[in-house]
């Protein structure tokens, strides 16, 4: 159950979640590598993490890419997969380019990681996909993230039952405050946040850090499979 020189991928790391998650984990002796499509994102991550982190330069939505990259790696213990996107589709009025960016983004970045992975992954380890409490609590003028959200949870499931004994799981996140929400919310994110600070249980959007313990106990917990973690400040039940 022990991280301690581990290899653990983190696709999307740069920022959010993924880099708390690589926080986490360098914390727990994991060597971990984390990839982005901006160079500059990645260099800030290493300002913030040390040379104890590896980058990598890679847009997971480019297939070779992606393949290339993971060929490179001796061994995965452990992936984490964070890309999602977002878009206003009141009543599905955006443009249908628009209105498949979102399921594009998530489906496409799992599958291409996925599949890459698996030749490269130990067979104790574990793969964590990224989706979201949309997929139970649908948000008016958001249905395509409920949609790429319900996709990624099935992908998970018939993963894990396809690639045992490897694990697979997903993680079911809220509202966190990150770079993520800052871009979804716009200059409307200090109204939205105030709202939902009202509404949710706790009293207060997640901290990065939250979502990333989360991650490490599925990667560490060698009995969980096939799941979904929700955390969401009880936002599923306000």
């Amino acid at each position: 159950m022990s991280l301690q020189g581990k290899r653990v991928v983190i696709v999307g790391g740069s920022s959010g979640l993924g880099l708390a998650t690589a926080r986490a984990a360098l914390a727990r002796g994991a060597r971990v590598v984390v990839t982005g499509r901006s160079p500059e994102r990645l260099k800030q991550a290493t300002s913030q993490l040390g040379d104890s982190l590896e980058t990598a330069a890679v847009d997971a939505f480019d297939e070779t890419a992606m393949q290339t990259f993971l060929e490179q790696q001796d061994t995965i213990d452990h992936l984490f997969v964070t890309i999602g996107s977002y878009v206003a589709d009141h009543h599905l009025e955006a443009p249908m380019e628009a209105l498949r960016g979102p399921l594009d983004t998530r489906l496409i970045a799992a599958l291409h990681a996925t599949k890459y992975a698996l030749p490269k992954m130990s067979k104790k380890g574990s793969m964590t996909l990224m989706s979201g409490t949309a997929v139970i609590r649908p948000i008016p003028g958001t249905s395509m993230s409920s949609a790429s959200c319900g996709a990624i949870e099935g992908l998970m499931r018939g993963l894990a039952v396809d690639f045992a004994p490897i694990r697979v799981n997903a993680l079911r996140a809220g509202f966190f405050d990150t770079p993520f929400l800052d871009e979804a919310l716009g200059d409307q994110r200090a109204a939205v946040v105030a709202d939902l600070e009202a509404r949710l249980l706790v009293g207060r959007i997640g901290r990065p850090e939250e979502a990333a313990a989360a991650v490490i106990f599925m990667m560490e917990t060698e009995y969980v499979t096939g799941s979904c973690l929700t955390i969401d400040g009880g936002g599923s039940l306000a």
